[in-house]
């Protein structure tokens, strides 16, 4: 394929993707409740509506009809009805009083604990002790369930090693956007029941980086012209994901430039994340990390810059504890009372009560958005225009020089003596 054919084919695929935009636009597909009002806590507000969903009882007043297409569809079991209309969902099911099993379905003789990873970095023998709560009949194997975007397997962290965990696979790509769309053709077209399914659908597709189904015919019609045509993009997606990574090494290699000051090496650091953050996209993202103070117990409290759960940096405090392992343990390890004691300038209402690590979330954060001159705050998942912009050198190192800002000053956010 010569240059002029390469740039009539491009042109149409521009064409292509800016057609969807303006479509999208008359739509309102920009305006999702589930991306306003989940922001920074999307894996809570994603399971507080399967939850919903799911329940027979759910304020959606459809009884068991979208649990029923659940278990055929996404855990692959057939039930009786009145199995089915027996069925307890619960989220964030207490387990030896500090964790949390994001969703748990029992009915009958069976109970089924799924734990959701979207942005979340798997917890020390978490699945092995989430599988001490699946059940099932005499002669059939107990069940536990990991949904990721991906269906990615849990790490050994999580599974504590253990070879006799029957724990299944699950994505939300293959699984979960396929059981929305059956459960949208349950209802009518004009409910708001449908609205709202479509709603969390179109997230979790924007999630796992699907394209509309239309736009994605409209491009591989173009493909499918030539047998150049579809050669050419096969060699441009080869290149695709290597200037991604090399772009994520040269953001976090000039911060670690602008801070001058050791950052701490582990699993967590970008030089050890970059490499399967486009692939897998396993949990956690690349960060660097900074020791700010070291408490009793083998609590450390660290400044970390972290790829944000679908956005772009963040940059703020961690609690993690460190034994002699040095595997990071939860995050629960700090109490918000000894946070603020230990953290000048922040108070228990700005302290973060998730199941993260992070201390300080939005607040930190926002500011880091108002203070970065771009048109827009850069976005690593979804590789938006000011995602794009920082391959200009002079707009990386305006980007770099905030970030590395930031951390600077958390650093030397201590008590004066």
């Amino acid at each position: 394929m010569d240059q002029m054919e390469l740039s009539a084919m491009l042109a149409d695929i521009t064409a292509i993707r800016q057609e969807s935009a303006l479509l999208r636009q008359y739509k309102g597909y920009g305006f999702n409740l589930v991306r306003l009002l989940g922001e920074g806590k999307y894996e809570v507000t994603i399971c507080r509506l399967l939850c919903e969903l799911l329940s027979p009882n759910g304020s959606h007043s459809q009884g068991s009809k979208f649990l029923r297409l659940f278990y055929s569809m996404v855990l692959r079991k057939n039930f009786l009805e009145s199995v089915i209309d027996s069925s307890r969902v619960c989220r964030e099911k207490v387990i030896d009083g500090q964790r949390r099993i994001d969703l748990f379905i029992e009915t009958g003789e069976y109970q089924f604990p799924i734990e959701v990873k979207i942005g979340a970095i798997d917890q020390e023998n978490q699945c092995k002790d989430y599988f001490q709560y699946a059940k099932a009949p005499n002669g059939e194997e107990p069940t536990m369930y990991y949904l990721t975007l991906d269906g990615h397997e849990p790490s050994d962290d999580t599974t504590g090693k253990a070879n006799n965990l029957h724990v299944e696979l699950l994505s939300f790509a293959k699984d979960i956007i396929p059981w929305l769309d059956a459960c949208a053709k349950e209802v009518p077209d004009t409910t708001r029941l449908r609205e709202s399914i479509l709603q969390l659908k179109q997230f979790i597709e924007e999630a796992c980086g699907i394209m509309d189904d239309e736009e994605r015919k409209d491009i591989a019609d173009v493909l499918k012209k030539s047998y150049d045509n579809f050669q050419s993009a096969a060699k441009i997606s080869e290149v695709i994901r290597p200037l991604k990574e090399e772009l994520l090494k040269k953001i976090f290699s000039g911060i670690e430039i602008k801070v001058q000051q050791k950052k701490l090496d582990n699993k967590y650091d970008y030089t050890e994340r970059v490499s399967s953050f486009y692939t897998r996209k396993e949990p956690p993202p690349p960060g660097i990390s900074y020791l700010y103070k070291e408490l009793q117990n083998d609590i450390q409290i660290w400044v970390r810059a972290e790829i944000g759960e679908k956005s772009g940096l963040w940059v703020t405090y961690c609690s993690v504890k460190v034994g002699n392992s040095k595997k990071l343990d939860e995050y629960k390890e700090l109490s918000a009372e000894k946070a603020c004691n230990a953290i000048p300038n922040i108070e228990e209402k700005d302290v973060s009560n998730d199941k993260q690590w992070w201390i300080v979330d939005d607040k930190t954060f926002g500011l880091l958005k108002d203070e970065y001159p771009g048109k827009g705050w850069p976005n690593f998942w979804e590789c938006n225009e000011s995602w794009f912009e920082l391959f200009d050198d002079k707009q990386c190192d305006i980007y770099t020089t905030v970030v590395a800002d930031r951390i600077v000053k958390l650093l030397q956010n201590q008590k004066s003596t």
